[in-house]
């Protein structure tokens, strides 16, 4: 999609007079290394990358909403919506009956992590996918856990313990999540698992 746009433009200026060419792969690539991210999850199937809760949700949609409740309120204190800050917090410890999805910025860091979940999910899943996936729509365990003590006058008990179940992630998994129903859209490759059956070191 974003290549055609790039391609669209081009054309257009090659309709004005004495205008300059746009190198429309050069552009194409300096757009994606800015606001694009290379992110990997490993599954059995290319249906295994959509989330449990609002599975008709695109990201697109939950970013509109973030955008509209920012603009009521004439401020952004927070990096993530309060509520939604939450269940990613726990998603990432392990409820994942969510309306996020899990992925890793590198894939082999998992097979040699010191959670045993992540371990399991390295070595028994069939495939590894890679994703190219817009910054703006990766929620990063440093954004949820300052959203979650920006939201809140003071830390609650609840919320004193998920940041401290936060702050326990080994940091080599590099886990990030995606919110939305779509993530299938930004697939741009799929191979074997190459950890598959092979025991973490």
């Amino acid at each position: 999609m974003l290549r055609n746009e790039i391609g669209l433009a081009g054309q257009q200026v090659a309709r004005w007079e004495s205008a300059d060419t746009i190198e429309g792969d050069g552009i194409f690539h300096d757009v994606v290394a800015s606001s694009y991210v290379e992110l990997q999850r490993f599954q059995n199937a290319d249906g295994d990358c959509e989330p449990h809760r609002n599975p008709q949700k695109s990201a697109i949609s939950y970013v509109h909403d973030a955008a509209r409740q920012y603009s009521s309120v004439g401020h952004h204190l927070e990096r993530y919506p309060k509520g939604l800050a939450h269940e990613a917090g726990w998603h990432m410890r392990g409820l994942t009956k969510s309306s996020f999805v899990s992925l890793a910025k590198d894939g082999s860091n998992l097979p040699s992590s010191q959670d045993p979940w992540a371990r399991r999910i390295a070595e028994s899943t069939a495939r590894l996918h890679t994703y190219m996936v817009p910054r703006a729509m990766i929620w990063t365990p440093q954004g949820i856990m300052s959203s979650i003590r920006l939201g809140a006058n003071e830390i609650s008990g609840s919320a004193a313990r998920l940041l401290s179940k936060l702050s326990e992630i080994p940091t080599q998994e590099t886990e990030v999540l995606f919110l939305g129903a779509n993530l299938g859209d930004y697939r741009t490759a799929s191979e074997p698992n190459p950890y598959r059956g092979a025991p973490g070191e």
